[in-house]
């Protein structure tokens, strides 16, 4: 595919080259205003309405496109052309080249080039202030856009187009130059790029965990394929994003396996060797002492049959493995039996214990091997995750019970709570969560700004601001409860690419994805929310290195984090804009390079 696109991209730009010589080549400036529209570059993060007055966003107009970025990571850039007739664009990125060392290119076709179709948003439910209207989300991929007239600029409208630049490994440190083309018609338009390079290299693994989920019967309605290749393509699309599903197996004919346990054990193991950090665990309901519980002796069976296939190949799944207890999900929110969250935890820790039980009868298994001693180690680690808070100032409910009628507390409790960033306001509610257990946290449909969100009319320093205080806070997973919903209670609406609230009352909740079909792409559409999200990921192990290099310096770590983001997110809400994030993440850069961090 990437080499597909490259073959692509090359021949656009060399179209765009060629045209110049027969096309008015129009040098950029601010604002660049031709006979057929005003194109003009604007930060990465700005959301730029399709239906609002250009001139609504004079700030936010740069002389040029300026971006900094370490090698291995993707670094964005927005361009926008705001129509005075229709008129259709093409925009292509040129070769970037060194300015000390002339030899040294970044080749254009590393550059990925994305129409950002809106959706309308007609209510603002959190009442954050952010504007209605046309707000650009999905990432048409350039070629595709092209088959179905989406980067046609309509008339009194403005279009944006995002440049996804993945910078190679093997980069040379320092400044590079280009160009991005945009050309319409018999004008092209020449924007200057500046890219640094930081001396500093992202590592290709991944140390966050996260939790998103696919849900399946969508993918089957509105891809009209059920394989599981097309399931699998979401999965990879995660990946690439630096996230993990919640299920592994949705979409695979069950007939090609002999059980569930099967599925899960090849899927497990493939997605943990091609870089995922998560595999979740599936459960299952049966009635005990009157109570609906995880069945422990499915979940033990689980957790055994695909840690020993692991095993096999010389992996340690249950590092990867987490078990999202769905069955009582958000128990400050829903009215829960007094006793069945105790009793839920109990069933949980029994399929823990003859999980291990089950492991050291199999003959095959050897416990006093080094990876079978880390296999043994790591299974009474394996997060039991429950969205719920340590205290109860987010409570809606009254507060939980046991089945006795004396008052329910997670102290003491085998569980990875999983709050949302409302539960980690202050720094007294943060050390409630050091039970010993990895740290979770989650958003939702609510709360929302301040506190962080994937909505669509949320700013896009929020989904990363997410990243930053994990890093800062010590959590280790995220989870998301779906990616991919686009209708509630069973309605599937017929464009999910039309309007942003589907129902939960906030816009863009549980869409973090659009179906590719629609637009003849095989799998899923990003979002430009998604792309803030693979940000705050890259970002999350830059700023892991630093904890690590401040740690080993006898230096606090999380003050060393605190320092960097004081003015973009603090105590669980953000205190800054896009601009303080963009600030923040500078200072990261400086001081990783200044440091000789991740060379």
């Amino acid at each position: 595919m990437k080499f597909a696109f490259s073959m692509v991209s090359s021949l656009i730009l060399g179209i765009l080259m060629a045209s110049c010589i027969s096309s008015k080549r129009i040098a950029y400036e601010v604002p660049c205003e031709t006979k057929k529209a005003v194109v003009w570059a604007t930060h990465p993060l700005q959301q730029v309405l399709g239906d609002k007055p250009h001139r609504d966003y004079d700030r936010d107009k740069l002389p040029g496109i300026e971006l900094h970025a370490v090698r291995n990571e993707y670094e964005n850039a927005q361009v926008i052309v705001s129509a005075k007739e229709d008129v259709r664009v093409s925009v292509s990125l040129s070769n970037l080249t060194h300015r000390e060392v002339r030899n040294c290119i970044i080749p254009g076709d590393c550059g990925e080039i994305f129409v950002e179709k809106t959706i309308a948003i007609k209510k603002n439910w959190h009442r954050n202030g952010a504007p209605l209207g046309d707000y650009p989300d999905a990432l048409i991929p350039l070629e595709n856009a092209n088959d179905f007239d989406l980067n046609v600029a309509r008339k009194g409208r403005n279009l944006g187009f995002w440049i996804s630049l993945k910078i190679p490994t093997d980069a040379k440190a320092g400044m590079y130059d280009g160009q991005v083309l945009v050309a319409m018609g018999d004008e092209v338009v020449h924007i200057p790029v500046s890219l640094r390079v930081y001396d500093i290299t992202l590592p290709d693994r991944t140390t966050s965990r996260s939790h998103f989920n696919i849900n399946a019967n969508e993918v089957s309605h509105y891809e009209l394929d059920s394989s599981k290749e097309m399931f699998d393509a979401y999965v990879q699309f995660l990946r690439s994003h630096r996230l993990s599903p919640i299920g592994l197996c949705g979409g695979i004919a069950k007939k090609q396996y002999a059980s569930r346990d099967e599925r899960l054990a090849e899927a497990a193991i493939e997605h943990v060797k091609a870089g995922g950090t998560t595999v979740g665990l599936p459960i299952v309901q049966q009635v005990k002492d009157g109570f609906k519980l995880i069945d422990p002796d499915q979940l033990a069976n689980t957790i055994a049959f695909v840690t020993h296939e692991g095993y096999k190949c010389g992996l340690n799944l249950p590092k990867a493995f987490a078990c999202y207890n769905y069955f009582i999900d958000e128990p400050f929110y829903t009215n829960q039996p007094d006793g069945r969250v105790e009793k839920m935890i109990e069933a949980y820790d029994l399929a823990i214990e003859k999980a291990s039980k089950i492991l050291l009868e199999n003959k095959e298994f050897d416990p006093k091997s080094d990876l079978g001693k880390e296999i043994m180690e790591q299974i009474p680690k394996i997060p039991h995750i429950i969205t719920d808070y340590f205290d109860d100032v987010n409570r809606y409910r009254p507060p939980l019970k046991n089945h006795d009628g004396t008052p329910f507390t997670y102290a003491g409790k085998k569980v990875a709570l999983c709050p949302k960033f409302n539960g980690f306001t202050t720094a007294e509610r943060r050390a409630q969560y050091d039970n010993g257990f990895e740290r979770w946290c989650y958003t939702c449909n609510e709360p929302g700004h301040p506190y962080p969100s994937y909505h669509t009319d949320d700013i896009l320093a929020s989904p990363i601001a997410i990243s930053w205080m994990m890093a800062e806070y010590g959590i280790q997973g995220n989870l998301m409860w779906v990616i991919n919903l686009y209708g509630l209670s069973g309605v599937k609406v017929e464009d999910p690419y039309a309007e942003a609230h589907i129902g939960t009352g906030a816009n863009g909740d549980g869409q973090l994805v659009y179906p590719g079909k629609l637009y003849g792409v095989y799998g899923p559409v990003a979002t430009m929310r998604m792309k803030a999200i693979l940000d705050g990921n890259e970002d999350f192990e830059l700023l892991s290195m630093v904890k690590a290099a401040l740690q080993k310096a006898g230096k606090d770590p999380i003050a060393g984090i605190h320092a960097l983001n004081e003015g973009y997110c603090r105590d669980g809400q953000l205190v800054g804009g896009n601009h303080e994030y963009e600030r923040a993440r500078l200072k990261l850069l400086e001081t990783m390079e200044a440091l000789g961090i991740g060379k």
